[in-house]
């Protein structure tokens, strides 16, 4: 056991949020990513749910990446890929409930 001084680092927040349709989610997510980076165009959402983060565009321009099925875990890998190589810096998944529920 010791005692050390604190140091920042560069660290990745993974966060989970949860609520009935219609909760402020979605709207709650990209408040979070705008908080975390401080640019709009450095976020993406991953949007499952027909266009929806669409509602929010008056936010700021942040990107989407609209999935189709089959909803597998390949294709959320594939997608979170694109977002990484395209320099975004916070990627909103938009559900990941289609992936066992969903068709595919």
């Amino acid at each position: 056991m010791q005692l050390q001084t604190a140091q920042r680092r560069n660290a990745k927040i993974r966060l989970g949020l949860q609520g009935p349709s219609g909760s402020g989610k979605t709207m709650s997510a990209l408040l979070i990513a705008f908080g975390l980076v401080g640019d709009w165009t450095k976020i993406a959402v991953i949007d499952t749910e027909n266009r929806s983060s669409e509602l929010y565009s008056h936010l700021g321009n942040f990107q989407v990446l609209h999935l189709t099925p089959p909803f597998t875990p390949e294709r959320y890998i594939e997608a979170i890929n694109l977002c990484e190589q395209s320099g975004i810096e916070v990627i909103i998944a938009d559900s990941t409930s289609h992936e066992w529920s969903g068709q595919g």
